[in-house]
């Protein structure tokens, strides 16, 4: 079962690409034209563009919505290709080919190069417009993170102790803020400023970071946590049964995360899902709560989000279907979390609704985030009052 769906102003709270896509659905990305598998890794900021890899030989792969599944290809310095990445308005791939490469439709592939000092690159991850290429170099002892422009080519973002170990996995959408780990510690790096440690999370499964919200300000770690500068860390909780979870990734606004619960027994695995409205969640309940049929679904993993979470994308089949799934038309919360009725105002109707979700014990009126409905709900839900709408 699902908890803590709102009652309250359900479909005016909608996102425009959720009524774009009218009802939830999930869909098989099938097979390559030549009939090879493939597997997505990352979806764009509209959720219609989706990248991946395919294998025998490796290549990267691109999915639209017109076009259906379609490799772009090997460049010609290299013998494989992997798509790690693709911009916000879907123009620009990034990855993985010995070097770290760029691709755009007109332009093809162009080899980012190397750090000085390295032997190759990687590149995980590309702002809003395919302007700005975070990742990280290699030797065979040492990694080194960096942020890459036209203008600049490959800079150095440094380390927070001397020998440290650093990856760049996150970027903001201006591409100003751009977030990993160095020697195992988090860090967030700034123009101006540089790289800044994040405080690590008293648990120690915290993890490292994995993702960033497009404005930068909300990072999300591997394991059971997000980080905002305003709050610091907020455990995200476990799905109904799990033990554990792993987050692969933030939307956009940075109010959904997604990645994999873990079982005890035989249910082993499946996609996460987390919003503050519902909590940590099994995308295949929420799903079925939905009415989507996911009968004869095999899902897995959630590895992917759209910026405002009403499409993701993932690791699992159906009978005769390929290796990944995109969710599309998810409904998602309204962009202002005290407006509880849904009519686009703060007013006394929204306490009222708020304290009805209390009465009845919905998790909806969690609102400080910690999986239990107290005093402090109160106080949250009156901050996020004060604080008023866009």
């Amino acid at each position: 079962m699902i908890r803590g769906l709102r009652t309250f102003g359900f479909v005016t709270g909608l996102s425009a690409s959720a009524l774009a896509y009218g009802q939830t659905e999930l869909v098989d990305l099938g097979l390559l034209p030549d009939g090879r598998f493939w597997k997505p890794s990352a979806i764009n900021a509209d959720g219609t563009v989706i990248v991946g890899v395919t294998t025998r030989p490796t290549e990267a792969v691109r999915w639209t919505l017109d076009g259906g599944a379609q490799v772009i290809g090997i460049p010609a310095w290299a013998r494989s290709s992997e798509a790690m990445a693709v911009s916000g308005d879907g123009t620009t791939i990034v990855g993985d080919a010995s070097d770290a490469f760029a691709w755009t439709e007109d332009d093809g592939f162009l080899n980012l190069g190397v750090l000085p000092g390295y032997l190759s690159s990687f590149a995980t991850d590309t702002n809003a417009d395919g302007s700005v290429v975070v990742g990280y170099c290699n030797t065979d002892v040492l990694l080194g993170a960096y942020r890459w422009t036209a203008t600049e080519g490959m800079v150095d973002l440094g380390t927070l102790m001397p020998g440290d170990e650093v990856q760049a996995f996150g970027v903001s959408a201006d591409g100003s803020i751009v977030v990993g780990s160095s020697g195992g510690w988090p860090f967030r790096w700034t123009e101006g400023v540089g790289m800044e440690a994040i405080e690590p999370t008293q648990d120690p499964i915290g993890g490292d970071v994995c993702d960033v919200s497009d404005d930068g300000q909300v990072i999300a770690m591997n394991y059971r946590h997000i980080w905002t500068e305003g709050t610091g860390y907020e455990y995200i909780g476990l799905a109904d049964g799990a033990n554990n979870n792993e987050i692969f990734a933030i939307s956009g606004d940075g109010r959904t995360v997604v990645g994999e619960n873990s079982y005890p027994g035989p249910r082993d695995e499946d996609p996460l899902l987390w919003r503050r409205d519902i909590g940590a969640v099994s995308l295949p309940d929420y799903l079925d709560g939905l009415g989507v049929d996911v009968s004869g679904w095999t899902l897995r993993r959630a590895i992917g989000v759209s910026a405002d979470g009403s499409a993701i994308i993932g690791l699992g089949s159906i009978e005769g279907g390929g290796g990944g799934f995109l969710v599309r038309g998810l409904p998602v919360p309204a962009s202002c979390p005290a407006d509880i009725d849904g009519d686009g105002s703060l007013t006394l109707f929204d306490f009222l609704a708020f304290q009805n979700l209390f009465d009845a014990g919905d998790l909806a009126a969690d609102f400080d985030g910690d999986g239990e409905l107290t005093i402090f709900d109160f106080l949250a839900f009156q901050n996020a009052f004060d604080a008023g709408c866009p």
